[in-house]
């Protein structure tokens, strides 16, 4: 099972491990799972329980000495480390055996003060709420993406106040020197939002940013712009792009930004296409298909090769090292006009290192098979990078450049 790094965390043995999963697909899990149901409109509907808000009184922040002197602890409970590493510990060991669901998003529209963070989540709901909130980076899934902050949400697991030092069975705790935040006892999501919130308000300042809860418009033309302050639930998205006063029935219009290559167009109160964006998304696709397609050449060509040898089957392992040791061993064979080889390196059927002989005959059936692999692999590498160049944004994001090596 791909554990998508949760073994760095201490995490394993799980039941299932779900990543980036599509907002239908996460509905469906939690359906599945009970976590809600749906409305009459399509909406999904859940109850939060005890939690139906914020709960101040059980967030807290690790103190450490790298921290200490930027947090206000007038404002903010602090908890030690070693209290935090505790209930860490006993977390970890709860989400053992279970079904766990991954989001991998960014905060920052900016490329230069971005963050990308990871969410956790034992519930599909959970995962989903997250899913619409955070920018979706559309990735593929790579051990070598640095994630900023891990946030782990876990409702169903309770802490013990007396034990664990916090004042409840919810506890919402951020420790900045090791990057990481958990969420327990509380089914209320926005602890997950306000928790990014926190983490932002941390974090950029020390690279003179100000961070403020508030929504902004501004003029395509003049980029005059307009900052809008409130409360959670006041109407600064609704006053930002997207959304019109209808003024014959007196209500706010809302309209769902389509893509990120459109601009609100204040005149019109549509969404329209800027070419520059446009332009700019599908060089960042194609880039993208690009580097992707390099990893599924090499993947089609590294597939194994079965081999029968005197009844038993074997597996080559197809991989260019092996392919040129048996390129070298099979011209040499020619020039000497040997009849056989020695040594063919192959995995017997338990997956075991053995070095089998393979006659003229049978080493010419072997490479014919590596020669054909290489050769649709040209052919398919030739065609995705035509379609690449031509292909429209729709056809970009859709597009699975390891299906053109699809037998």
């Amino acid at each position: 099972m791909k554990m998508y790094g949760l073994e760095k965390l201490g995490i394993s043995n799980m039941v299932a491990v779900h990543y980036n999963l599509s907002p239908a697909q996460l509905v469906e899990k939690a359906l599945a799972n009970n976590e809600g149901i749906l409305s009459d409109t399509g909406a999904f509907v859940i109850s939060t329980g005890k939690y139906t808000g914020r709960a101040p009184d059980d967030k807290f922040f690790v103190d450490t000495p790298e921290v200490h002197k930027y947090i206000d602890w007038g404002r903010n409970q602090p908890i030690e480390k070693e209290k935090f590493n505790a209930i860490f510990g006993k977390l970890v060991a709860y989400l053992q055996n279970r079904e766990i669901f991954i989001f991998d998003g960014r905060a920052g529209a900016n490329p230069e003060y971005t963050r990308r963070f990871r969410v956790i989540n034992e519930l599909a709901s959970q995962n989903l709420f997250i899913h619409q909130l955070l920018i979706r980076t559309d990735e593929e899934y790579n051990e070598s993406n640095d994630i900023d902050f891990t946030i782990i949400s876990a409702p169903n697991f309770h802490c013990v106040p007396e034990i664990d030092g916090v004042n409840s069975e919810a506890a919402i705790i951020i420790d900045f020197e090791s990057k990481l935040a958990i969420i327990c006892g509380t089914r209320y999501s926005g602890e997950i939002k306000k928790s990014v919130f926190s983490i932002m308000n941390y974090i950029m300042p020390h690279e003179n940013i100000l961070p403020m809860h508030c929504s902004a418009n501004m003029d395509p033309v003049t980029h005059e712009t307009a900052i809008f302050f409130g409360l959670s639930g006041t109407g600064k998205t609704t006053l930002s792009d997207g959304s019109y006063l209808d003024e014959v029935n007196e209500t706010i219009v809302t309209i769902a930004k389509p893509n990120e290559w459109s601009t609100w167009d204040k005149d019109s109160h549509t969404w329209k296409i800027d070419n520059d964006l446009l332009n700019k998304k599908l060089k960042e696709l194609r880039e993208k298909a690009l580097k992707d397609l390099a990893e599924a050449k090499s993947n089609f060509l590294n597939q194994p090769l079965e081999i029968e040898k005197a009844g038993k089957k074997y597996t080559f392992e197809n991989n260019e090292k092996n392919r040129n040791s048996l390129s070298l061993k099979i011209s040499l064979m020619w020039t000497l006009e040997q009849d056989k080889i020695e040594k063919v390196k192959v995995l017997n059927d338990k997956g075991l290192v053995e070095f089998i002989e393979l006659n003229r005959a049978e080493l010419k059936v072997l490479a014919k098979k590596i020669q054909d692999i290489l050769e649709i692999a040209d052919m398919a590498e030739q065609m995705a990078v035509v379609g690449i160049s031509r292909y429209n944004i729709e056809q970009m994001l859709e597009l699975n450049v390891s299906d053109f090596f699809q037998n």
